[in-house]
C-alpha cells in the first residue's frame, strides 16, 4: 500500500534539500565572483602604484625601463 502523507512529505523535504543546496551554491558563486573582481581591482591598483613608485618623471617610457628590475 502507498502511504501518501509520507510519500508527499519525503518529496517536499527532498525538494527542499536540493533548493537549500542550490541557493547555497549560488551564494558561494556570488561571492567567489565578487572575491575575483576585488582581487582583479586591487591588482590593477598595485601595478599602477608600481609604475608611479618606479616612473620618477611622468613621461611614458619605454616598457623595459618601465618596471624595477629585481
Amino acid at each position: 500500500e502507498f502511504d501518501i502523507t509520507r510519500i508527499s512529505i519525503f518529496l517536499f523535504v527532498t525538494l527542499l534539500r536540493e533548493s537549500i543546496f542550490r541557493i547555497a551554491h549560488l551564494r558561494i558563486y556570488l561571492l567567489r565572483a565578487r572575491f575575483s573582481t576585488n582581487l582583479q581591482r586591487t591588482h590593477k591598483n598595485l601595478l599602477h602604484l608600481l609604475e608611479l613608485v618606479t616612473c620618477r618623471d611622468h613621461k611614458p617610457q619605454p616598457p623595459e625601463n618601465r618596471y624595477l628590475k629585481i
